[in-house]
C-alpha cells in the first residue's frame, strides 16, 4: 500500500507535476491549495479496493477556508481573489497571438474579434434587444468511464488509457517526469464513447504518478454511481399496463470554467466579440461537441425567437433573410461558398 501526497512531487528535480492541454494549471494532487471541490490532496495505492477505501478514511486533511468566486463575471472583478498568483507554465509554441493572458487576475484567455463599428450599428438599429442566456454544466456520459492503468520501469512509462489524445497525453507524461517521448508508450484500445470527453490528460499524469510511487502498476477507474427506481403494473396473464421509471446518476470526471459569445454564421456588418477563459473556483472543464457552441447556438437561436415574438413577423422569413449566401463574407472575414 502507498499514499501519494504534494510531499512526493514537490522539490523532485526530475518532477513537474502539473499538466493541462495548454496552460499547465492542474497539479498531479493539491501543491499549494485547493481550488474546487474534488481537488484530488492524494492518493491510496492498494491491492485492493476495501483496503484502499479503509487508507483513505485514515487520511486527516485540515484545511483553512480562503475567499473563493464560483462565477466567471464576478472572478473578472479587479477585487475577486486571484487564484494563481503567479500564472503557471504554458505549453511551448502557444504564440502571444494565441493566447492572451493578463498576470495578477483570472483571466487566462482573451479572444477578440472585430467587424465594422458596433456602436454605429445600434445608432442606425430601430429597435435593440438585450437578454442573458445562462446553461448549468453539463457531463459526458459514455458507456465507458474515465480509465487507466500504468507502469513506470526504469524511467520507461507505459500507460493503457481510454483517451481520444494519444500523443498529448503522451507529451504530457514526458514533460512531467522529465524523459524523452521514446520512453513513453500510450496505448489505446476500442474506446466505449468519448464525445471529446476523454480528450487531454484527466487521470492519466496521477495514475503514472501513483505507479512511480510504488513501483508497480497501477489501475485507476473513476466510479459512476446509479440508482433506479422502478414501479410496473401489469394484469395477470396479461399485457403490462405501466411502467415508471426514475433515474439518478452521481458522475465523477473533470470538467475548466469559461465563458464564451459567438457570432451567428449571417453576414452582420457589425459584429464585436469578447471571448473569456476565466479562473473560478468550479471544477476545470473542458470540451463538450465543440466547446460552448451549442450553448450559444441555444442562445442566439432563442433571442431570435423573442425577436421575431416581439415585432410581430414569420421566424423562417427572417431567418431566410438573413443567412450567408454565395460570396457574402463570415464575421472572420472569409468568404462562403455554395
Amino acid at each position: 500500500m502507498a499514499v501519494l501526497s504534494r510531499n512526493d512531487l514537490v522539490d523532485q528535480p526530475a518532477i513537474f507535476p502539473y499538466f493541462g492541454p495548454v496552460i499547465r494549471d492542474q497539479p498531479v494532487v493539491a501543491i499549494d491549495k485547493v481550488r474546487f471541490v474534488g481537488d484530488p490532496v492524494a492518493a491510496v495505492a492498494a491491492v485492493d479496493e476495501d483496503d484502499a477505501r479503509e487508507a483513505l478514511d485514515l487520511i486527516e486533511v485540515e484545511y483553512e477556508e480562503l475567499p473563493a468566486v464560483f462565477d466567471p463575471e464576478e472572478a473578472l472583478l479587479p477585487t475577486a481573489p486571484v487564484l494563481h498568483e503567479s500564472f503557471p507554465r504554458v505549453a511551448s509554441g502557444i504564440a502571444d497571438t494565441i493566447l492572451h493572458t493578463e498576470e495578477g487576475t483570472n483571466r487566462c484567455n482573451h479572444f477578440k474579434l472585430r467587424k465594422g463599428d458596433v456602436e454605429q450599428g445600434f445608432r442606425e438599429a430601430d429597435q435593440i434587444f438585450e437578454h442573458t442566456f445562462r446553461s448549468p454544466p453539463v457531463q459526458h456520459v459514455p458507456l465507458e468511464s474515465h480509465a487507466a492503468i500504468a507502469q513506470v520501469e526504469a524511467g520507461r512509462i507505459t500507460l493503457w488509457a481510454g483517451t481520444r489524445t494519444p500523443h498529448h497525453t503522451r507529451a504530457q507524461l514526458a514533460e512531467m517526469f522529465g524523459v524523452p517521448l521514446s520512453n513513453v508508450r500510450v496505448v489505446v484500445h476500442a474506446l466505449g464513447g468519448a464525445y471529446r470527453a476523454k480528450c487531454y490528460p484527466k487521470i492519466e499524469p496521477i495514475t503514472a504518478a501513483s505507479a512511480w510511487k510504488t513501483g508497480r502498476p497501477i489501475k485507476l477507474v473513476l466510479s459512476r454511481g446509479v440508482t433506479i427506481h422502478l414501479e410496473t403494473g401489469f394484469e395477470r396473464d396479461g399485457p403490462l399496463l405501466l411502467q415508471r421509471r426514475c433515474l439518478g446518476r452521481r458522475l465523477s470526471a473533470p470538467d475548466q470554467e469559461r465563458r464564451l459569445r459567438h457570432g451567428r454564421p449571417v453576414p452582420i456588418p457589425h459584429v464585436k466579440v469578447d471571448s473569456y477563459a476565466v479562473y473560478t473556483n468550479t471544477v476545470p472543464a473542458g470540451a463538450f461537441r465543440g466547446y460552448g457552441i451549442s450553448q450559444a447556438a441555444w442562445a442566439y437561436e432563442s433571442r431570435m425567437d423573442i425577436i421575431v415574438e416581439a415585432l410581430g413577423i414569420d421566424a423562417q422569413a427572417l431567418r431566410l433573410k438573413n443567412v450567408l449566401r454565395d460570396g457574402d463574407a463570415f464575421a472572420t472575414g472569409e468568404t462562403a461558398h455554395e
